[in-house]
């Protein structure tokens, strides 16, 4: 059974790799097909004209130098610097001497007046004689072909002449050449030049061989990338089909994890933010079961906002991911929280997707304020207690000089009331830094019975010394029984708070009003109240400043 299986699978293995290799390679074919018929259609077409208008050209500008160094000797013998039969003979043995081409083998040739060769290196044998008692192998008449040239020349001053001649100095063989002659008017000289045309034909022949020897090549490598790539991909199936298996066991794992997850994690589509899938924990945190959140975008829970003002959605979509950011949202009920937010772009079910972890760190963030709120306060008191100590030592010294000073002046009475003013003065000032030595000090809780009034008092006393002065303190203690049982120091600290506030309230000045009532809490209003509170008579304490205040 084992054995028939295996031969099942090797079956279709193998089909699968003649498919695989044919759907390679049959666009290779069509591409090769293709690149023949462009080949053959099109670029050795345009080779064979651009390497024609190369051979037109460089006749031209052969020809042309020539009739330039023509010019030259002509003018010589116009300024009398030489005969003209010197200049003529000068003339024709340069340009009998000079070769071009492969091989040295191109040459220049000179018709005279009345079709007369007057020279050309390779047939001297025409120059001089008459050409119609000359045999050769060409199409035409050699006095007929000169007689043309010279025709062209005259006629046009230039141009260019297709006719068969022999094969560079080999008479026996007849190729076709292309030449271009050229009047020299002074001499009555038609100058000329030629090459053949049967070289371009070999050389589009080499080109097409190369390239058709490029082309096997490439087919050739490409069996062999396409017998590779064939084998990979049945090998990757196999794979794949292994892989599908992991895959399905992985996503189980998965999933437990997802759903059991102390962390918030939840998943939504890039296109419209909708969520596609939640944890538990996610659901507890916003506080909307999982059936309606799946309905829900990152707006409706509260999370847009916080993306666009703290993190900018956009920088997700461009960077890919966002790790351990912290926001603040605004939760469908109402409440606030603040969260630890990664995220990471992923791929859902085809689909570009937002995968989001949240920790709610909301608590940690209020102790985190509350902490930082106690040591600022206690670097306050510190500093407050520092300073306090320092000025009364200074205050003890001035107090000691003006008793002294009070013993020494005897019975002056205008001087004795000086000094008096002096130590009343610095008693008082005295009085001021116990009070802040008090506020500033650590102890525990002392409850005992403490007039609220005093308490006021005392709070005033270093108000008054210590805000704006533009600010005016007002106080209305009309309350009859103003003793409670607390501490009397953290009562003090309350209403120095609550003044400072006020002072942050009134930049440009106002009034500060501390003001105290009796007042009967009934069972009604103890009941309504979110802590307990027993019925009976308080002392109610109210402060209020002019300033701004805050907004709803």
């Amino acid at each position: 059974m084992k054995n028939i299986h295996d031969l099942k699978k090797s079956q279709e293995n193998i089909s699968f790799f003649a498919g695989n290799f044919f759907h390679i390679m049959l666009p290779v074919f069509i591409l090769l097909f293709i690149s023949f018929l462009i080949l053959s259609g099109v670029v050795i077409p345009l080779l064979r004209e651009r390497h024609l208008q190369y051979k037109k050209e460089l006749c031209r500008t052969l020809v042309e130098a020539a009739v330039s160094a023509l010019e030259s000797r002509n003018s010589e013998v116009v300024a009398g610097l030489i005969t003209r039969e010197a200049a003529v003979k000068r003339a024709s043995e340069r340009l009998r001497s000079f070769r071009f081409g492969d091989g040295k083998k191109d040459y220049y040739f000179i018709i005279g007046p009345g079709t007369r060769i007057i020279m050309h290196p390779y047939r001297p044998d025409l120059e001089n004689v008459d050409l119609e008692k000359i045999s050769w192998g060409g199409d035409e008449n050699i006095k007929s072909l000169f007689g043309r040239m010279r025709k062209i020349a005259y006629e046009n001053g230039s141009g260019y002449v297709t006719y068969k001649w022999q094969w560079k100095d080999d008479q026996s063989r007849m190729e076709e050449k292309l030449s271009y002659v050229q009047l020299f008017r002074p001499w009555g000289w038609t100058v000329g030049t030629g090459v053949y045309l049967n070289d371009i034909d070999e050389e589009l022949s080499n080109w097409k061989n190369t390239l058709t020897i490029a082309v096997l090549i490439m087919t050739g490598i490409s069996g062999l990338i396409a017998f590779f790539l064939s084998f990979k991909t049945m090998r990757l199936k196999e794979r794949e089909n292994q892989a599908l298996e992991n895959l399905r066991l992985n996503e189980e794992k998965f999933r437990s994890v997802f759903n059991y997850s102390p962390f918030g994690i939840a998943v939504n589509l890039l296109k419209n933010e909708k969520f596609v899938a939640v944890n538990q924990a996610f659901t507890e945190l916003i506080g909307v079961p999982e059936s309606k959140i799946l309905s829900f975008t990152f707006k409706e829970a509260g999370i847009e906002q916080a993306l666009k003002n703290e993190l900018d959605l956009n920088k997700l979509k461009t960077e890919g991911n966002i790790l351990n950011r912290e926001i603040k949202i605004e939760l469908p009920g109402g409440d606030s929280k603040t969260l630890l937010y990664s995220a990471a772009l992923i791929s859902y079910d085809g689909q570009d997707a937002v995968l989001s972890m949240v920790v709610d760190v909301t608590q940690e963030r209020q102790m985190e304020e509350t902490l930082m709120q106690a040591q600022k306060l206690d670097v306050i008191g510190q500093l407050t207690g520092g300073i306090a100590h320092d000025f009364n030592n200074m205050l003890a010294g001035i107090m000691g000089g003006a008793e002294l000073l009070k013993i020494q002046i005897g019975d002056e009475p205008s001087l004795q009331k000086k000094v008096d003013i002096i130590i009343e003065g610095t008693r008082r000032a005295s009085d001021l830094t116990q009070k802040l030595l008090t506020f500033a000090r650590k102890k525990n809780i002392v409850r005992k019975r403490v007039d609220i009034h005093d308490s006021v008092r005392e709070a005033v006393t270093l108000l008054e010394r210590s805000i704006d002065r533009r600010i005016n303190i007002r106080i209305n203690l009309n309350a009859s029984l103003s003793c409670v049982s607390g501490d009397a120091t953290l009562l003090q600290n309350i209403f120095l708070n609550l003044g400072l506030n006020a002072r942050d309230a009134m930049n440009d000045g106002g009034t500060l009003t501390f003001s105290t009532a009796d007042i009967l809490l009934d069972e009604k209003f103890c009941l309504e109240q979110t802590r307990y509170i027993t019925p009976g008579q308080y002392i109610e304490i109210d402060v209020r400043d002019t300033g701004s205040g805050m907004s709803d």
